[in-house]
């Protein structure tokens, strides 16, 4: 079976997303500064102003609802589905310990793992949504061909959370690399 691959944060054209919010709904979420690394100072400040934010009163609830509608499609949002998906996964961020969050959030600075692409020797599926403002379809278009023989598959409509709001087009693209 091919080895799956998270991808790295490694192009300039990645978009992180900017979520200090003034309010209890992360109103004023905005696209932030492009980071081709997760190992700069700009993108400590971004980890943790997250783990300022996880740190607060109800800090998870908070950055679940200012970063949800960046992390799927506004189609899924308005569906019946992505209704469920959010009441769920709401009540997942108000269990959810906010101090163990931040230490996550800041423990991702310093990754990059783009020296290491060109050393993958397996079989390699890069999956992107078209409407992905986190890690736009660039990024992985970068990474694949930085993979000896990767496939690059673009979700049409799908954002950040693609497996989730595009579920049957993502598992087709899925099975059918894992049928290869």
């Amino acid at each position: 079976m091919p080895a799956l691959r998270e991808h790295a944060f490694i192009s300039d054209s990645n978009e992180y997303l900017n979520t200090t919010p003034n309010s209890r709904t992360g109103s004023d979420a905005k696209p932030a500064q492009r980071y081709g690394s997760t190992a700069t100072d700009a993108f400590r400040a971004l980890a943790d102003q997250w783990a300022r934010t996880f740190r607060a009163e109800d800090g998870p609830v908070v950055r679940f609802e200012g970063s949800w509608p960046f992390n799927v499609s506004a189609a899924f949002r308005a569906s019946d589905e992505g209704m469920r998906t959010w009441q769920a996964w709401h009540a997942i961020a108000a269990m959810s310990d906010g101090a163990s969050l931040a230490w996550v959030a800041q423990g991702v600075v310093g990754y990059d793992a783009s020296a290491r692409l060109t050393e993958i020797a397996q079989p390699t599926l890069i999956v992107a949504g078209s409407e992905d403002r986190v890690s736009p379809p660039a990024i992985g278009q970068a990474m694949c061909a930085q993979i000896r023989g990767a496939r690059f598959v673009e979700i049409s409509g799908a954002a950040h959370i693609g497996n989730v709001d595009s579920a049957a087009a993502f598992n087709e693209a899925l099975m059918a690399f894992l049928a290869d």
